[in-house]
């Protein structure tokens, strides 16, 4: 007597979401509140304090924070590129060996 679904006999190997997968959404909101706060306090720091800085760029408000974000976004373009050229196709290194019915590699 079957007591489930049409796919009893298909064995569910899937893990359970992790603690991150489960809470990226939180996760997300929370990095984004602590960079609008930095921000927030860089803003009043320049108001307030005196920036020590070589060149007068740096002295903008969220000059740092610009970079930051610009230098990022440049390093994932590149890496883009790059896939593109540096990329196998997917059997460069051969064709897998199929396991036998026991479940050994075949030779």
């Amino acid at each position: 007597m079957k007591t489930g679904g049409e796919n009893d006999d298909v064995k569910n190997d899937a893990l359970p979401p992790s603690v991150f997968e489960r809470n990226a959404d939180a996760i997300g909101k929370g990095v984004g509140v602590v960079c609008v706060l930095l921000l927030v306090a860089d803003g009043i720091y320049h108001l307030v304090g005196h920036k020590h800085v070589h060149f007068d760029f740096e002295a903008v408000p969220g000059f740092y924070a610009l970079a930051g974000f610009v230098s990022y976004v440049g390093l994932v373009l590149t890496a883009k590129k790059l896939r593109t050229w540096l990329a196998r196709d997917e059997d460069y290194y051969g064709e897998a060996p199929l396991p036998d019915d026991d479940g050994d590699e075949e030779r």
